[in-house]
Parts: C-alpha cells; sequence; structure tokens
C-alpha cells in the first residue's frame, strides 16, 4: 500500500502564516495527480510545493509539463526531526496560526505533539517543509490578497 500523501495549504501574508487546509490521504499516481489538480482549484493556490523524492520526482516533471501550475520541487535536507526544529521558532514564535475549529486540527496537534514517538509524521513534514522553504524566501511572507490574513 503506498504511504500517505499530505497536502497543507497556506496563505501568507506580513510575516505571519495561515495553515488554511490539509489533506491526508493514501492515492495511487494519477489519483495524487488529480488531487493537487483539484485542491489548486479549490484554493485558487498560487504555488504547489512537491517534495523531490519518492514518485514526487516524477510529479514534479508530470505536472510542470502538463499542467499551468507554478511547480516547484524542493529536496529536503537534513532528517525530519532536524526540520521541525529548524523551524519551530516561527511556530513558537506567533507566525503561524490554525483554525481552531478544523476538522484535521485534533490530528494534526497529536501528530506534532508526538512527533518522533507517534505512528506517523507525515503531516508534521508537510508543515516544517513548507515553513523551511517560507524561511528561505523571505519575499514571500509578503504575499497574499488579504491584508489581514483569514478569518480563523
Amino acid at each position: 500500500m503506498n504511504d500517505y500523501s499530505v497536502c497543507t495549504t497556506w496563505h501568507v501574508y506580513k510575516k505571519r502564516a495561515w495553515l488554511l487546509d490539509v489533506k491526508l490521504q493514501r492515492l495511487e499516481f494519477p489519483e495524487l495527480r488529480r488531487a493537487i489538480h483539484l485542491h489548486e482549484t479549490r484554493w485558487s493556490a498560487d504555488l504547489v510545493i512537491i517534495e523531490r523524492a519518492g514518485s514526487g520526482l516524477s510529479l514534479v516533471q508530470d505536472l510542470r509539463r502538463e499542467s499551468k501550475l507554478n511547480i516547484v520541487g524542493i529536496v529536503p535536507k537534513g532528517d525530519k526531526a532536524t526540520r521541525l526544529m529548524n523551524v519551530s521558532p516561527l511556530i513558537e514564535g506567533g507566525r503561524v496560526s490554525v483554525p481552531k475549529d478544523a476538522p484535521w486540527l485534533a490530528e494534526l496537534q497529536d501528530e506534532m505533539t508526538l512527533f518522533r514517538n507517534g505512528r506517523h509524521d507525515h503531516q508534521a513534514d508537510s508543515v516544517s517543509q513548507f515553513l523551511g522553504w517560507l524561511k528561505q524566501k523571505p519575499f514571500q511572507w509578503y504575499v497574499g490578497g488579504n491584508t489581514n490574513g483569514p478569518q480563523i
């Protein structure tokens, strides 16, 4: 059976990042491609970041070739724990917000709290990879249309 695929959807504005949605599913490659297109359309995403490992290598190539999506392939550096530690100051500093009533919040909180000792780490890894990418792209802190961010 395939490993989990995780899609975290973010809104970024004025040095704050709002986590809007989390999708965690086991999908075969064709379903994953369709899910990315559906999710991108639903949220009117400006950018799709994909880990360039495993099936992500082919996914980046396919989506760049066959779609108009703005695709960025990233290569993770270091292990998952190190990546999460590197972005924890953003979370601890209040620069990351999550909706208090999201249906996925309890599962995400459990995974983040139990990280390294829990059964899964896919969502925590997606969060750390996005925040790590954002940390390396300071200009990205100023994208977004709503000056106050989403209402969460």
